[in-house]
C-alpha cells in the first residue's frame, strides 16, 4: 500500500508533536485520559539540596507499526551547506536524529527525520 503525500505528512505531524511533547493545557473540566492511553505519575517529596538531573539517553530505534517503520536512528548534525546530514550507515533503512537539538524526552522539540519509501 502506497501513502500520499497528505498521508505522509499527517503521519510526519502527529510523530513530531508525538516526539515534542506538545499538548494543550486542560480545561476548566479538568484531564480527560481515553481508555487507550493512562499514565502514573509518582510524586517524589524534594528536598532543598540539588538533585543531579537524570542522564536521558540517545534515541536508538524508532517503531511506527501502523506504517511499517522499524529503523535504527543515527545521530546526525549539519551539513556545509546548513542542510541536515542524512544516515550513511544504511542510508535507505535508516533514520537521523538531530544531535545538536534536545534528546527525545528532553525540553523542546527533538528532530527526526526519516523517508519510508525508496528509489525504484
Amino acid at each position: 500500500m502506497r501513502l500520499d503525500r497528505l498521508s505522509l505528512y499527517l503521519i510526519a505531524l502527529a510523530l513530531a508533536l508525538a516526539l515534542s511533547g506538545c499538548g494543550s493545557a486542560p480545561t476548566s473540566q479538568g484531564a480527560m485520559l481515553s481508555n487507550a492511553v493512562r499514565s502514573t505519575v509518582a510524586v517524589t517529596p524534594t528536598s532543598s539540596l540539588a538533585q543531579p538531573k537524570s542522564a536521558v539517553a540517545n534515541p536508538s530505534h524508532l517503531i511506527i507499526p501502523a506504517i511499517g517503520v522499524d529503523a535504527f536512528i543515527e545521530a546526525l548534525g549539519m551539513l556545509p551547506n546548513g542542510d541536515m546530514a542524512t544516515p550513511t550507515q544504511h542510508p535507505w533503512e535508516d533514520v537521523g536524529w538531530y544531535n545538536s537539538g534536545p534528546r527525545p524526552g528532553e525540553r523542546g522539540s527533538a528532530v527526526i527525520d526519516g523517508h519510508l519509501d525508496r528509489p525504484g
